[in-house]
């Protein structure tokens, strides 16, 4: 057994703060992506999204709009613009579930962002 004391709550904060700081700094652009993909589908699959005065959906909404404005129709403008529109969607299903307060335009959401965030994930690596 263990007879050390627990570490504070507040060190662990910490510590847990400062390796998201050098993750964020460290990561490509695409794990970065990655990393966003992963808290919009936490924030819509989140049990307390549409009843917590919308709190999560509003996290959701505001990093499906970051991605939206990362893309880079330079790069290929064909995809881009099909990206905006798949994101405008999400959002719509965002605004929609806040307004009837129902989850399951958000079963969608989250099935796009697992496949947008796998494919991510693929160029990552």
């Amino acid at each position: 057994m263990n007879n050390q004391p627990p570490l504070p709550a507040s060190l662990l904060s910490h510590a847990a703060a400062a390796y998201r700081k050098t993750r964020v700094a460290t990561a490509s652009d695409a794990l970065l992506l990655v990393d966003v993909h992963d808290a919009a589908i936490a924030c819509v699959l989140s049990p307390s999204a549409v009843t917590d005065a919308g709190h999560p959906l509003i996290r959701a909404h505001a990093l499906i709009t970051e991605l939206q404005a990362t893309l880079q129709p330079v790069h290929d403008q064909a995809l881009a613009g099909e990206l905006s529109h798949l994101y405008d969607q999400l959002l719509q299903r965002i605004v929609e579930a806040y307004l009837q307060e129902q989850p399951e335009p958000l079963m969608g959401v989250a099935a796009a962002l697992r496949e947008l965030r796998s494919a991510w994930w693929r160029v990552s690596h």
